[in-house]
């Protein structure tokens, strides 16, 4: 008889356990799943739910239950994507569809939000919510009429303050700040004591960078209900980001006591990170660690504290500790990623990031994260490919958008870098790094009245941040007070003696008051501390430049690069030292040593192009502006000299419109390129289309006769012949013995 080894009674109580629990109905775990929500155990309500939903999958009020204990946990992904299929099962319930709609727009899910909006008005065809969400959706989707048309509609059936919270942020997307505050102001006239009212309203005000005024909408929020999780995490997000920091944890605390979620803990130990208080942190962490539902979540955090004391070796171990038990785990791989930033492992951690995104393809910290170690190895075109899928997936990233910017302002696109900058404004409401971009878009394109509005919103909130000081010295400068910039450049030395920022803006004062050598002697000092600071030698060589001394300038470049292979801009600027001396083929040799050290050198191979255009090689620059063309299909200047190519070859025509209308599209005020575009029109034979683009250049460049002999030919051969001999005369007084002034004057014959 076989003989069986007895079973301890522990165990055998777990068996029974387990057969009972299998047997148990869905509706006996979701009630479990209430019971235990009632008493503020979410995760283990969490659990009672799943069982529910996968035992009946129809159960939707269990889904509904599950989504909102997921998204109280901390895990809003994942409580959305519940509430999506609860919604999907039960499509005749108005109220689901709204709320999930409402979520979706959060998410910045437009064109879903408003299927779920469409759902809920079949069912409820005068629902006025369901309207206001519409409208929302639409002006997300950048449908403004239509988007302010339905909240109108949704307006006259129930004027509450909630819906004029709405037609605020419709009014908001759609550009109109002056009508969006009025909406948001009727709100909370409407309803003094609507938390949500005053929130937008708050939230509005933050956008348009008057932080005094938000602040007092959120406190008035306060004092109607202290408690309100909301208010007190918005204000102290206020506190922080205008430099007062001290004054958040008491309200991030209370968020704490009154929120009931694990994922309020974390919030509260990043603040302790943020503010260097490593101790604080890891007390909070461990007071979640024991919860399973964010035990990785607080050990990864646990990781990057370790990572701020200097300790990478332990900060990259704890984190292993998380990839082993959870070798998926996308959060962690860029949590370790971080650290190897951190740490200046730029390429591992890019590597890492790459395994992330290998598992979750869609995962937009990885994604961001990516586009910033890009970036910082000069990767200029893969960032920006990176950012943009960022946005793709979530339009209101607005640090994905930020970037953007900056990399609009590195190609030369001040106006492209000032529209994103204000959209990330529209996203993140008040961000002063978005605000600071904005700044500097301002500089670039000169508009210095709109630069020194925004920075004085800056000042009045971060007056001791050094970035900035740092603009408010370079817009001084712009303006011409170089004294002004000095007495900002010197605060800025005297915070940090080693700061490069104040370097360039004292050497740039001392350029601009005709103190070259004091520019010297200063650069030199700062050297004989760092012999090799790359920055430092380019700036060097920059003033060699200004002493009109080339051959120093040209040995500093080399001493640049030299210190540093990777510096770009070294480059750069040792090929254009050589094009303005026009040793055209040492130029070009740095332009292409520039571009084999690129994936997408789209700035270098242009520059060769250029090059090879100014010494005759036509056949050889048409084959690198094609080339770059085949990097960057929107490259604007390579866009730009090979339709005049081909123009001028009388070939391609079409590809050479094309292109010319790209470059347009691109740099609509530069008169070489409206040249371009005439140019390519008159080749075409419909000078009544080259004469528009014509004109804009010769008023851009009203001293250029060639520009005035192609507008000229335009109208004479679209028989304006008074207009054509004004023009083809002024050609030949600029300059009587330009190029073209043969031909001009045939021309001008055939019209007398």
């Amino acid at each position: 008889m076989p003989r069986f080894r007895r079973r301890s009674v522990g165990a055998s109580i777990l068996l029974i356990a387990l057969v009972v629990g299998g047997c148990r109905s869905a509706r006996s775990h979701f009630d479990a799943g209430v019971a235990y929500d009632q008493a503020g155990k979410t995760r283990e309500a969490i659990l009672e739910y799943r069982n529910a939903v996968e035992k009946e999958p129809a159960l939707v009020d269990a889904r509904v239950r599950l989504g909102d204990a997921l998204i109280k946990s901390g895990d809003a992904g994942g409580g959305l994507r519940e509430l999506i299929r609860a919604a999907d099962q039960k499509l005749d319930d108005a109220d689901l569809q709204v709320r999930v709609g409402q979520l979706l727009i959060r998410a910045g899910q437009f064109d879903e939000a408003r299927v779920r909006a469409d759902k809920a008005l079949v069912k409820a065809p005068t629902r006025a919510d369901a309207m206001a969400l519409r409208a929302t959706a639409l002006a997300g989707q950048s449908n403004f009429d239509d988007a302010l048309a339905q909240m109108k509609e949704a307006l006259a059936l129930d004027p509450s303050a909630a819906l004029y919270a709405n037609l605020g942020a419709v009014q908001v997307a759609r550009g109109a700040p002056s009508d969006a505050e009025t909406a948001f102001q009727t709100a909370v006239k409407l309803e003094p004591r609507s938390l949500d009212a005053r929130l937008a309203f708050a939230n509005f005000l933050w956008s348009r960078g008057r932080y005094a005024d938000a602040e007092k909408e959120l406190e008035a929020a306060l004092a109607i209900e202290p408690t309100h999780v909301r208010a007190n995490r918005a204000l102290a997000l206020l506190y922080m980001s205008t430099g007062r920091a001290d004054r958040a944890e008491s309200l991030l605390r209370r968020v704490v006591d009154h929120g009931g979620r694990a994922a309020d803990r974390l919030d509260l130990a990043d603040y302790y990170v943020a503010v260097g208080r490593a101790d604080a942190a890891i007390k909070e962490l461990d007071a979640i660690g024991a919860d399973q539902t964010v035990w990785g979540a607080a050990r990864a955090r646990r990781a990057l504290v370790e990572q701020t004391r200097g300790k990478t070796d332990a900060a990259l171990a704890a984190i292993a500790e998380v990839l082993a038990r959870e070798p998926r785990n996308v959060d962690a791989l860029v949590t370790k990623a971080r650290i190897q930033l951190a740490a200046r492992r730029v390429d591992p951690a890019g590597e890492t990031l790459q395994s992330a995104l290998e598992i979750d393809p869609r995962s937009l910290s990885a994604r961001y994260l990516l586009g910033t170690v890009q970036a910082s190895k000069g990767k200029f075109e893969e960032a920006r490919a990176a950012f943009t899928q960022v946005l793709q997936q979530n339009p209101r990233a607005a640090m994905a958008e930020i970037h953007l910017a900056r990399l609009e302002l590195l190609r030369g696109q001040p106006a492209a870098s000032v529209r994103m900058a204000e959209r990330a404004l529209q996203s993140a409401p008040g961000n002063p790094v978005a605000r600071l971009v904005l700044v500097r878009g301002y500089l670039a394109q000169g508009k210095l009245d709109d630069a020194d509005k925004e920075l004085a919103a800056l000042m009045q909130a971060f007056p001791n941040a050094a970035q900035v000081q740092a603009e408010l010295g370079n817009l001084r400068l712009a303006q011409g007070r170089p004294a002004q910039a000095r007495q900002v450049f010197t605060r800025l030395a005297g915070a940090d003696s080693t700061s490069p920022i104040a370097l360039r803006g004292l050497v740039a004062a001392d350029v601009a008051e005709g103190k070259a050598d004091a520019a010297d002697a200063r650069v030199q000092a700062r050297l004989r501390l760092a012999p090799k600071d790359g920055d430092a030698l380019l700036l060097s060589a920059q003033v060699a430049l200004a002493r009109r001394d080339v051959a120093t300038a040209e040995a500093r470049l080399r001493a640049a690069i030299e210190a540093d292979p990777a510096n770009l801009a070294a480059y750069g600027a040792l090929g254009r030292l050589f094009l303005s001396q026009r040793r055209l083929a040492e130029a070009q040799r740095e332009f292409e040593a520039l571009a084999s050290r690129q994936t997408k050198p789209i700035a270098a191979l242009t520059m060769v192009g250029m090059i090879l255009q100014a010494q005759g090689r036509t056949a050889d620059a048409q084959q690198r502006y094609e080339q770059v063309l085949k990097l960057d299909r929107q490259a604007p200047v390579a866009a730009n000299n090979l339709a005049w190519i081909y123009a001028e070859q009388g070939t391609q025509l079409g590809l050479a419109l094309d292109l010319a209308q790209a470059a347009k599209a691109a740099l609509p005020n530069v008169p070489e390129v409206n040249d371009t575009l005439g140019f390519v029109y008159l080749k075409r034979d419909v000078p009544t289309l080259a004469i528009p683009p014509l004109g804009e250049a010769v008023a851009a460049d009203p001293s250029n006769p060639f520009y005035h002999q192609r507008l000229g030919e335009a109208m004479a051969r679209a028989g304006r012949r008074e207009d054509a001999r004004k023009e083809l005369e002024t050609a030949l007084r600029l300059k009587p013995d330009f190029p073209g002034a043969a031909e001009t004057k045939r021309l001008l014959d055939t019209l007398r």
